[in-house]
């Protein structure tokens, strides 16, 4: 049987990334372990975080002279959007208490009132009675 030599193209390309990332594993490994690289990783994040905060004031300005609402305005608007329903919510609360009273205290003006009626009535029947029947008067 012969043997045949030939080039297989997937084995020099998994060769190549072997070779390759073992070698910038290494750097990177290296580059990690100093302090220098903590304090430029720590130097970008205060330019990124110096970034993003011009990038929020250049906004609210524009949005501002644009005459537009900015995030701070919406929550805002949200947060009296919240506590006005919050207060509506209590003054259902008191009117149903206050419905509920006015209902119990007529409910009791009408009971006096029929009995204030009976005793009326009561009172017109002893009157017609005593004028109808005058109670004779003896002499002296």
């Amino acid at each position: 049987m012969k043997e045949q030599n030939s080039y297989d193209p997937f084995m020099f390309a998994k060769e190549l990334y072997d070779y390759s990332e073992s070698y910038w594993s290494k750097i990177v490994d290296e580059s990690i372990g100093h302090e220098d690289f903590s304090a430029m990783l720590g130097k970008m994040l205060d330019m990124n975080l110096l970034y993003k905060k011009m990038i929020r004031e250049y906004a609210n300005t524009y949005l501002n002279q644009m005459n537009l609402p900015s995030k701070e305005d919406i929550a805002n608007v949200a947060s009296l959007v919240v506590n006005t329903e919050a207060k509506v919510d209590d003054l259902e609360v008191m009117v149903e208490d206050t419905q509920r009273d006015v209902k119990l205290e007529v409910a009791e003006l009408r009971k006096e009132v029929k009995d204030l009626t009976e005793k009326i009535t009561t009172l017109t029947n002893i009157i017609e009675m005593l004028t109808s029947n005058p109670p004779s008067r003896k002499a002296k």
